[in-house]
């Protein structure tokens, strides 16, 4: 993972706090196979996101939903959800692929 990340244009430049809360949102994909945090570009909203394929199968993607949070959180459909419809649409599209 090192060898790759050394390599990588947007993680060079990152502070060692950055690199740091990088490795751990990986290690997190890794272990619960979704990454759930509030958007490093607009307050208010949360990304989720899923890996697409692995590094053996030569396909590496990942797909990713922002939540707009509102006022109104009775109509907000959960995290939860969303994390499943996510896993869900993963297991298709690798599916699609012939991954797994």
């Amino acid at each position: 993972r090192q060898l790759i990340l050394r390599k990588e244009p947007n993680y060079i430049t990152l502070s060692v706090q950055e690199k740091q809360q990088y490795i751990k949102n990986l290690e997190t994909i890794n272990k619960q196979g979704y990454l759930e945090m509030a958007s490093t570009y607009a307050q208010g909203v949360v990304d989720f996101s899923v890996p697409i394929g692995n590094a053996a199968s030569g396909i590496v993607a990942c797909l990713t939903v922002s939540k707009l949070l509102t006022i109104n959180k009775n109509n907000q459909l959960s995290n939860d959800k969303i994390i499943e419809a996510l896993l869900n649409c993963k297991k298709d599209i690798e599916s699609n692929l012939g991954l797994f």
